[in-house]
């Protein structure tokens, strides 16, 4: 019970001091800009799921953006490798997404359990674009 309420205050207080950190940050992403501020409004749970959930949206449209723009830069072969890793890439998160509902949602009750599994979900999106961003900057001047 002690743990559970000191993970519940670490994780509240860093929801808390996040913006205040990031927008400093003047190489923030558009998208984590849109988040936190849309989070600065919101604070309830419900709230704070859909400006996260909407940051994953966001995040999705992006990856697919630099997948589309990756496969026209590659020849065919390298193309094909990249649709299968992609493919691959959503059954690996359609199972993180599996597993965050399961270790969060299904195991704790309680607001803070919510806002964690909507992060987390989005983060993996969101790394996933990341990846395909930096693909595709490497290759876009060649």
């Amino acid at each position: 019970m002690i743990l559970k309420n000191i993970l519940t205050l670490v994780v509240s207080l860093s929801f808390l001091s996040a913006p205040a950190i990031s927008f400093a940050d003047k190489g923030q992403h558009p998208i984590d800009k849109a988040e936190e501020q849309c989070l600065s409004k919101n604070s309830t749970t419900a709230g704070m799921c859909n400006c996260t959930y909407a940051a994953q949206v966001k995040w999705d449209e992006e990856m697919n953006k630099y997948y589309l723009l990756l496969i026209k830069k590659l020849n065919k072969e390298e193309g094909l490798k990249l649709k299968e890793a992609q493919r691959a890439w959503i059954k690996f998160r359609d199972k993180e997404f599996e597993f965050i509902n399961t270790r969060y949602l299904e195991p704790f009750e309680g607001a803070l359990y919510q806002t964690i599994a909507a992060d987390e979900a989005m983060e993996v999106v969101k790394a996933r674009a990341l990846d395909l961003q930096t693909h595709y900057d490497i290759l876009k001047d060649q």
